[in-house]
């Protein structure tokens, strides 16, 4: 508008003074007349010209004027823009990049740098000071992925990456970045992006993925203890039938005789069998247990004067235990052979020699803790670490040393139940495992039990002395499987008892009211149909309560079932049994309860008064 202005004034200008003399020159022709009009043409000319530029002046300062207020406008805006975005970008924590590829110079800003701790000044701004952060192991991709960028195979990406802190902690970094300018190849001229801490995040995917590996694991294990188990059990009647006969047939047999050694070979078969049975049963979680409550430091202490020798030599035994150990509640038998596992699995995981660490202390779990072991409540953990020098484990291996019959060892050096059998004991007791491995490095076996706050048993040997098995006292046998109630009556029988035998409860009280006179001890299997022994126990011990029993299990089908039989009486037996082992087992408790004394009173069953 301003110059379509300026140029009709200029035409009119010039035309004015070119066609103006003339004009006035050819209209008067009085010199004075004319004189006058011309000093009054140049005033007017100077006038018009004025105000025009007036005119055009008060319109282009409103213009500057409308332009510097929409101009302050576009700033304020812009202002409350980068307001707002330095605002979501503090609440998101992310930080802001850039990167001038000519010249790799960079810019990050203080967020950036505060989420490594770091201030802004401590690291040169360029490229090259981002790489050096990156973990070793994720820096080539990490820049491979910048590299596409920058070379236009892609046109953004986002990548995750660790990124060392300034205290020396790794932190998993989100970094997101595109390209902005490119030159006429298409080489980026200029990336920019963000980075954002998502280590919490990693770590609870990482939480995540361990529960459910463990949840699987429960799972397999699971599967596959009620399968061993059940097998186990039945496998334990056949062996106590095989033990129990070949002991009778061997003490039948004069000591010259040409099958003796025969007989001899396959009770051994048969107590190695059984051996094998009880390591099944521990995986599974169904063996019978009486647990007490005791000092780590103290199975330590007992096990280590064992451990030396069967460990050889060459392999330095430490033993690390902390004043602050924790009472537990366990099965001393079991957790021992717990800790002689893992030491004859480290063992063979040093060949050359190494050193084994054996250590004890007392953790403090919280919510967080606890949500790695599904189950687990917060409170304190008693845990028992077996540490090894050796050959480790890769990933693979690891994933399956509980698995049953998995081994690496050459063949006839193992049967793959050392460490399932350590798994099952801890899980049956109420503990927790910890596996780190690495190859080349060695292993460590982290076991961790519920502290109790009762005081733990004196870790003092109990020895007996050997008991002469015999006796005249009458015995109730009460076991459903034909073959093993065959065998336990002969046996007992052999040492000179009267043996009531009966394949369920039922038949059992029905035989002792028919029977007439005083039963001295009941022989029953705990697992039976229609009536458990526990049940029968029960209607039996409604008006005696002193009543003395014995137990006997193949294994513990129900842990309530078991804790039952554990409170009700610390006797049982379990299968396989050998008939001196029966034998000794029903004068151990005949004699400890004086049943001899009191045949007439509480400790016997008199028929007359036998529930029906």
């Amino acid at each position: 508008m301003a110059l379509r202005t300026s140029i009709v004034y200029g035409l009119v200008a010039a035309l004015w003074i070119v066609f103006s003399d003339r004009l006035l020159a050819a209209l008067i022709s009085n010199e004075g007349l004319f004189a006058l009009l011309e000093t009054v043409k140049g005033w007017a000319f100077v006038a018009a010209t004025a105000i025009l530029l007036y005119v055009a002046l008060r319109k282009q300062l409103e213009r500057w004027e409308l332009e510097s207020a929409e101009r302050g406008q576009a700033e304020t805006a812009l202002a409350i823009s980068e307001q707002r975005l330095r605002l979501a970008m503090e609440a998101t924590r992310d930080g802001l990049w850039e990167l001038d590829v000519a010249t790799g110079r960079s810019y990050f800003s203080s967020a950036y740098w505060r989420m490594l701790g770091y201030e802004p000044d401590e690291h040169e701004p360029i490229y090259q000071s981002w790489v050096d952060l990156i973990h070793e192991e994720d820096r080539e991709r990490a820049v491979k992925v910048s590299q596409d960028c920058i070379e236009n195979r892609i046109d953004a990406f986002q990548i995750e990456f660790r990124m060392r802190a300034k205290n020396g902690d790794w932190r998993w970094i989100l970094a997101r970045g595109k390209s902005e300018k490119r030159d006429d190849q298409g080489r980026a001229l200029l990336l920019v992006g963000t980075h954002q801490d998502i280590t919490d995040r990693r770590r609870a995917e990482e939480e995540r993925r361990t529960v459910e590996a463990q949840l699987h694991q429960a799972q397999k294990m699971e599967a596959i203890g009620q399968l061993a188990g059940g097998v186990a059990h039945d496998f334990n009647n056949l062996l106590t039938v095989i033990v129990g006969y070949s002991e009778l047939t061997l003490a039948a047999l004069g000591p010259a005789h040409p099958v003796k050694g025969y007989v001899e070979e396959i009770k051994a078969a048969g107590e190695r069998a059984a051996s094998l049975t009880r390591q099944l049963l521990a995986f599974s979680r169904k063996q019978m247990m009486v647990p007490e409550v005791l000092n780590l430091n103290h199975v330590v202490t007992d096990t280590a004067k064992m451990l030396q020798r069967l460990i050889g030599e060459n392999i330095v035994l430490t033993a690390v235990l902390s004043p602050r150990a924790a009472a537990v509640r366990v099965d001393p038998g079991q957790i021992q052979q717990v800790v002689i596992n893992l030491a004859v699995n480290a063992r063979d995981a040093m060949p050359q020699g190494g050193q084994l660490f054996i250590e004890t202390s007392v953790n403090d779990w919280d919510a967080d803790r606890c949500r790695l072991h599904p189950g687990s409540k917060p409170g304190l953990y008693a845990l028992l670490s077996v540490t090894d020098t050796g050959t480790g484990m890769t990933p693979e291996v690891k994933a399956r040393i509980f698995d049953p019959f998995f081994t690496t060892k050459e063949a006839g050096r193992g049967t793959g139940l050392g460490l399932a059998t350590v798994y099952g004991i801890v899980q049956q007791s109420g503990g927790y495992i910890e596996v780190s491995s690495e190859v080349g490095v060695g292993s460590c076996f982290r076991l961790y039990f519920p502290a109790v706050e009762a005081e733990a048993a004196p870790a003092t040997a109990r020895e007996r002395a050997e008991m002469a098995p015999s006796g005249d006292e009458t015995i109730l046998l009460v076991e459903d499987e034909e073959s093993v109630r065959r065998i336990a009556r002969l046996a007992l029988e052999a040492y000179g008892y009267t043996v009531l035998a009966a394949d369920d409860g039922r038949t059992a009280m029905i035989l002792a009211e028919q029977f007439g006179r005083v039963i001295d001890l009941v022989v029953t299997d705990v697992v039976m149909p229609e009536m458990s022994g526990m049940q029968l126990v029960a209607k039996i011990r409604a008006r005696f309560p002193t009543l003395q029993v014995l137990f006997v299990s193949g294994y513990a089908n129900d842990p309530t079932n078991h804790d039952a039989v554990v409170r009700a009486s610390s006797a049982y037996l379990l299968k396989p049994f050998s008939p001196h082992q029966l034998a000794a087992k029903v004068r151990q408790i005949l004699d400890e309860a004086g049943s001899r004394a009191l045949r007439a009173g509480a400790g016997s069953i008199p028929t007359d008064q036998l529930p029906r």
